[in-house]
Protein backbone atom coordinates (compact mmCIF):
# COMPACT_ATOMS: atom_id res chain seq x y z
CA UNK A 1 0.00 0.00 0.00
CA UNK A 2 1.32 3.42 -0.94
CA UNK A 3 2.04 5.65 2.06
CA UNK A 4 3.21 9.27 2.02
CA UNK A 5 2.32 12.53 3.77
CA UNK A 6 -1.30 12.10 2.62
CA UNK A 7 -1.92 8.75 4.31
CA UNK A 8 -4.60 8.09 5.47
CA UNK A 9 -5.95 11.62 4.89
CA UNK A 10 -4.46 14.70 3.19
CA UNK A 11 -1.41 16.06 5.03
CA UNK A 12 -1.84 13.69 8.01
CA UNK A 13 1.87 12.75 7.90
CA UNK A 14 3.18 16.11 6.66
CA UNK A 15 6.25 17.29 8.56
CA UNK A 16 5.41 20.60 10.24
CA UNK A 17 6.54 22.52 13.29
CA UNK A 18 4.17 23.51 16.09
CA UNK A 19 3.19 26.67 14.14
CA UNK A 20 2.28 24.73 10.99
CA UNK A 21 5.42 25.63 9.04
CA UNK A 22 6.78 22.87 6.77
CA UNK A 23 10.01 21.16 7.81
CA UNK A 24 12.71 20.17 5.34
CA UNK A 25 15.35 17.48 5.94
CA UNK A 26 13.24 15.44 8.35
CA UNK A 27 14.27 11.78 8.22
CA UNK A 28 11.41 9.30 8.16
CA UNK A 29 11.70 5.63 9.07
CA UNK A 30 8.85 3.12 9.05
CA UNK A 31 8.93 0.25 11.56
CA UNK A 32 6.73 -2.79 11.99
CA UNK A 33 4.85 -1.86 15.18
CA UNK A 34 5.33 -5.21 16.94
CA UNK A 35 9.07 -5.20 16.24
CA UNK A 36 9.36 -1.57 17.32
CA UNK A 37 7.48 -2.25 20.56
CA UNK A 38 9.83 -5.17 21.21
CA UNK A 39 12.77 -2.77 21.01
CA UNK A 40 14.04 -3.75 17.57
CA UNK A 41 14.66 -0.21 16.37
CA UNK A 42 17.65 -1.02 14.18
CA UNK A 43 15.59 -2.81 11.50
CA UNK A 44 13.17 -0.48 9.77
CA UNK A 45 11.05 -1.47 6.76
CA UNK A 46 11.30 1.74 4.71
CA UNK A 47 12.73 5.24 4.83
CA UNK A 48 12.58 8.60 3.10
CA UNK A 49 12.98 12.28 4.01
CA UNK A 50 11.07 15.49 3.51
CA UNK A 51 11.42 18.23 0.92
CA UNK A 52 11.21 22.00 1.42
CA UNK A 53 7.41 21.78 1.71
CA UNK A 54 7.48 19.11 4.45
CA UNK A 55 6.28 16.49 1.96
CA UNK A 56 7.86 13.07 1.65
CA UNK A 57 10.42 12.99 -1.17
CA UNK A 58 9.33 9.46 -2.04
CA UNK A 59 6.32 7.38 -1.09
CA UNK A 60 6.91 4.07 0.65
CA UNK A 61 5.05 0.86 -0.06
CA UNK A 62 3.92 -1.13 2.97
CA UNK A 63 2.21 -4.47 3.33
CA UNK A 64 -1.54 -4.16 3.87
CA UNK A 65 -3.21 -5.24 7.09
CA UNK A 66 -0.33 -4.42 9.44
CA UNK A 67 0.41 -1.85 12.13
CA UNK A 68 3.33 0.51 11.68
CA UNK A 69 5.28 3.16 13.57
CA UNK A 70 6.40 6.21 11.60
CA UNK A 71 9.46 7.93 13.05
CA UNK A 72 10.13 11.57 12.18
CA UNK A 73 13.59 12.74 13.27
CA UNK A 74 15.28 16.09 12.91
CA UNK A 75 19.04 15.84 13.31
CA UNK A 76 19.38 19.62 13.66
CA UNK A 77 17.20 19.70 16.79
CA UNK A 78 17.60 16.11 17.98
CA UNK A 79 13.79 15.90 18.10
CA UNK A 80 12.03 12.63 17.29
CA UNK A 81 8.28 12.10 16.94
CA UNK A 82 6.47 8.78 16.52
CA UNK A 83 3.09 8.26 14.85
CA UNK A 84 1.20 4.96 14.74
CA UNK A 85 -0.61 4.01 11.54
CA UNK A 86 -2.18 0.89 10.10
CA UNK A 87 -2.53 -0.18 6.50
CA UNK A 88 -6.11 -1.31 6.40
CA UNK A 89 -7.77 -1.80 3.05
CA UNK A 90 -10.82 0.51 2.92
Amino acid sequence: MRVDQNYPTPDFLLAEDEDGNPLQYVFIKIFDAAEFDAGHVDAWEAQTETDIDGKWKDPVYLEEGRDWVVEFSRPTTHETIYVNIDTVVP
